[in-house]
């Protein structure tokens, strides 16, 4: 019921974006894990991993199945044509049996309680035995294919550890697709904000020509001076149709993702940071090694290698096997006479298999589990020594993000100051238009460095969500 409330809250949010034509990074996030076909696919592939467990845990549950078998019929063999064939032209016969079964986790086999009945009628046979019924009211057995190996033991750790991988995966998706969002959405922002400040980079560009032009009229500047000013609006011009075609690209890339229409104008908010976070590394550490699904699968993977090492082992040599059982049975012309006084019986079988002539094949396959086993603990090893490093470098880049946020801040703070300062002066012809030039320049350099610093603090905050599978 959470789950269904949770889908119609988030349906009825990405709705609203359509309305209303604003969106937060945190919205933004929302509706991408939602409504994303990523997200979907994340989905699917996660329900298709729980239905195999749960496939698991009902084979490791008791069976009773009901089998009949109508006109049952029994090989026979021809001396004289040498070939095996069916007879079963003179007699009709059918065998229902019930039979229950359970897995014994503990020892490796199965173990199984049945009864059956059979029904047989030979139409060349006398009239008075030509009916003739057998009943096994109970058998109860025990059997082992290969004695000394478990595979049930090792089906369960293997399936275990195949769902938290799943669980594990899935998380990860989720969170990668939040990452995903906010590149888009800091794509989108940076190319928003550049636009807006190139428009009004235009529109100042276009207010000092036309002083300009008034101030050349009355001889107060020179023809140069005036073609640069005509240089600089022809400039802002194109670098505001530039700026326009770039932000169209990042909102159809944003929409798109989202699953909105490529032509939805939006309204972004530019995020702000985060109190300042102490990074605990160690913690960090022990996180990853137990959410990341790049553990699991390097676990997942090294349990296999180990299952098959410890077959392999049981296969050299002599092999054995047992089906035991034990009984009650009796044979009867009569109906029901079948299942009285009963005989008992007890059946033992053992399969031995001796390797003769082999080639050395068992030993063979065992080796080279050992060293498949060998190459996926190693294996495993590398792949946490690269985690660890990622996860160690996009702390120090967090980190390096907290310290130099406020400093870019009050830089462009600064820059700000600056080019209102130069505008002004500029206008009344206290500064040249050189200087004007200049404070523009630095206070797009800062706006930039301002927005890369904070969509490179967003990016690494995701991304350690990501990989750690918690929120910071």
């Amino acid at each position: 019921m959470k789950k269904v409330l949770l889908t119609f809250y988030l349906a009825v949010s990405c709705l609203s974006l359509t309305a209303q034509r604003q969106l937060t990074l945190t919205a933004a996030i929302d509706c991408a894990q939602d409504s994303t076909i990523k997200a979907a696919a994340a989905e699917a592939t996660y329900e298709s991993r729980v239905w195999q467990y749960r496939t698991y845990q009902s084979t490791f549950k008791p069976h009773l199945d009901l089998s009949l078998h109508p006109n049952y019929v029994n090989e026979s063999f021809d001396p004289d044509k040498s070939f095996a064939y069916s007879r079963n032209f003179n007699l009709l016969s059918t065998v229902a049996g019930l039979e229950l079964e359970q897995k014994v986790s503990a020892w490796g086999g199965d173990l199984y309680v049945s009864s059956s009945g059979i029904w047989s009628e030979s139409y060349n046979a006398p009239l008075d035995a030509r009916h003739q019924l057998a009943g096994t009211p109970l058998r109860v057995g025990y059997k082992h294919d290969l004695i000394g190996y478990n595979p049930y033991r090792w089906e369960k750790a293997i399936e275990e550890a195949a769902y938290q991988h799943a669980v594990r995966q899935h998380d990860f998706e989720l969170r990668q697709i939040a990452l995903e969002t906010t590149i888009l959405y800091f794509d989108a922002v940076r190319a928003s904000s550049l636009y807006d400040m190139y428009v009004n980079n235009e529109e100042t560009a276009r207010q000092l020509y036309e002083i300009g032009a008034e101030k050349y009229k009355l001889t107060f500047i020179r023809n140069d001076e005036l073609a640069t000013l005509k240089l600089q609006q022809a400039n802002a011009e194109t670098s505001t149709s530039m700026a326009k075609v770039k932000l169209e690209n990042a909102l159809s890339a944003l929409n798109s993702y989202l699953g909105l229409p490529t032509d939805t104008p939006l309204h972004l908010e530019v995020p702000t940071t985060m109190a300042q976070k102490i990074i605990d590394r160690e913690q960090i550490h022990r996180q990853v090694e137990e959410c990341n699904p790049v553990y699991a699968d390097s676990r997942l993977t090294l349990l296999k290698t180990q299952q098959r090492t410890d077959k392999a082992r049981h296969e050299v040599g002599v092999q054995a096997g047992i089906d035991v059982n034990v009984g009650l049975q009796n044979y009867s012309a009569a109906v029901g006479q079948e299942f009285l006084r009963q005989n008992l019986f007890s059946v033992s079988g053992l399969t031995v298999t001796i390797p003769i002539i082999n080639q050395g094949t068992a030993r063979n396959r065992l080796g080279a589990a050992r060293f498949e086993e060998q190459a996926a603990e190693l294996n495993a090893e590398e792949q946490m020594r690269q985690l660890r490093l990622e996860v160690d470098c996009i702390i120090n880049d967090f980190e390096n993000c907290q310290r130099l946020l406020p400093a870019a801040y009050k830089a462009l703070e600064m820059a700000n100051e600056a080019f209102s300062q130069a505008n002004e002066n500029c206008r009344n012809g206290i500064a040249d238009f050189n200087t004007f030039v200049i404070s523009q320049s630095k206070r797009e350099e800062a706006y930039i460095n301002y927005l890369s610093v904070l969509q490179s603090y967003w990016q690494a905050y995701y991304t350690l969500s990501m990989l750690s599978g918690q929120d910071l």
